[in-house]
């Protein structure tokens, strides 16, 4: 997938042999390839569960 953003060109590819998505992007010497983070799969951001109080509110600080 190509596409655009604020003028700057984007190369969305699957690489088959990796198993991994990258975006790519063309620099000066090149293209600048970034691999793409599933954030699902990472454990230190798991879900944020609040417990409320019998009026249903839970003050933040």
């Amino acid at each position: 997938m190509q596409f655009e953003v604020n003028g700057r060109q984007y190369f969305l590819n699957f690489s088959s042999s990796e198993g991994q998505w990258f975006l790519f992007t063309p620099e000066a010497r090149g293209f600048r390839r970034v691999p793409i983070v599933d954030d699902d799969a990472m454990p230190f951001l798991s879900s944020l569960v609040v417990d409320a109080d019998d009026e249903g509110r839970k003050p933040i600080n």
